[in-house]
């Protein structure tokens, strides 16, 4: 605050300033709710171009399976087709 300080006319500018803030954040707040009442909140996900969605081990989960359960990468990856296989059938 600058020098002569003037608490009086700072509490009033911060007040103002609140208060502007509080009603904007308000308006807001409305404007998000009518919009999820009217339904267009969400936008929709794209659709897949191809039939089948391509799935992959995580490098993560690879190296977890390499670390944890002492198991090559080949290994890995076969587990990770056998399971693939068995959830496609299902």
């Amino acid at each position: 605050m600058a020098f002569p300080h003037d608490h009086d006319a700072w509490a009033v500018k911060k007040a103002d300033r609140n208060k502007h803030f509080r009603e904007k954040r308000e308006r807001q707040k409305e404007a998000k709710s009518s919009e999820a009442a009217a339904g267009g909140a969400k936008k929709p996900k794209p659709e897949p171009t191809d039939e089948k969605l391509k799935l992959a081990l995580s490098d993560k989960l690879t190296s977890a399976l390499v670390t944890q359960y002492h198991l090559s990468q080949t290994e890995a990856d076969e587990l990770f087709k056998t399971a693939y296989k068995e959830a496609q059938e299902n």
